[in-house]
């Protein structure tokens, strides 16, 4: 009895840990829309485009150009992640 208990309370373990998992990721993603939503935008975004976003001087700033792409990134930018325009136009976070 106590076998098969415990393979039952692992089994919850593990779906509770994945469901926490998945509540952080939702959680990253709506503060990464909200910041996204207030950045300083010279375009439209586009479903399914990468982008990058940056914090320049208390403002976010909405890029095409990756931390990569620079050379070496300008003093005034601080990155903050890659992310992509889902299809509810939600915001996934590729990287930080």
């Amino acid at each position: 009895m106590r076998e098969q208990t415990n393979i039952q309370m692992n089994q919850i373990q593990k779906q509770v840990e994945l469901l926490m998992q998945q509540a952080n990721d939702l959680k990253e993603r709506v503060e990464i829309s909200e910041k996204i939503y207030l950045a300083d935008l010279s375009f439209e975004p586009i479903i399914g485009q990468t982008y990058h976003l940056y914090l320049k001087e208390g403002v976010y700033k909405l890029l095409l150009i990756g931390p990569d792409d620079w050379g070496k990134l300008p003093k005034t930018l601080e990155y903050v992640g890659t992310v992509k325009m889902l299809g509810d136009h939600t915001w996934d976070v590729i990287s930080k």
